[in-house]
């Protein structure tokens, strides 16, 4: 068995805190979601499981847009970084920030007939960045989903 070298695990844990604090203060995060799928026949964390993870995401940050108010409004544009987390069950699983001034309860609902069990929380703390940045780092480019992610923006 290879040990990991001490420096190795020392650069790990700078890059997991430098990624954590910058994703803390990018924006100012309304809401840490995390959403665990309904079995999707055949999709576990291959190419195709990764796809579904992405097109659920991006469904829900859409969907974020109009939980503030009416659709006969103008929507705000949702802004969300999320992190695929390769779950023991085996089904999709992930963790995210979102940026939207939606209605907590509203997202819940339409997550969880859509997608299956979903957590909405208000950030109330820069833990929850922390806890994104643990699943981008441990799952490498591919489990990062970035949506609308631009400074000043």
């Amino acid at each position: 068995m290879l040990d990991y070298p001490e420096s190795i695990q020392k650069q790990e844990s700078e890059a997991k805190n430098s990624w954590g604090a910058w994703l803390a203060e990018v924006k100012p995060w309304d809401w840490f979601v995390t959403m665990t799928f309904r079995d999707p026949k055949g999709v576990d964390y291959d190419r195709r499981g990764i796809s579904y993870c992405r097109a659920a995401v991006a469904n829900f940050i859409r969907e974020a847009r109009w939980y503030g108010g009416t659709r006969s409004k103008r929507p705000a544009v949702p802004v969300g970084v999320f992190a695929i987390e390769r779950h023991a069950r085996g089904s999709p699983h992930v963790h995210g920030l979102v940026l939207s001034p939606g209605r907590r309860m509203a997202m819940v609902d339409w997550g969880w007939e859509k997608y299956g069990i979903t957590r909405v929380e208000a950030v109330e703390s820069r833990g929850a960045a922390f806890y994104v940045t643990k699943y981008i780092m441990k799952g490498g480019p591919e489990c990062l989903i970035l949506d609308h992610l631009t400074p000043g923006a």
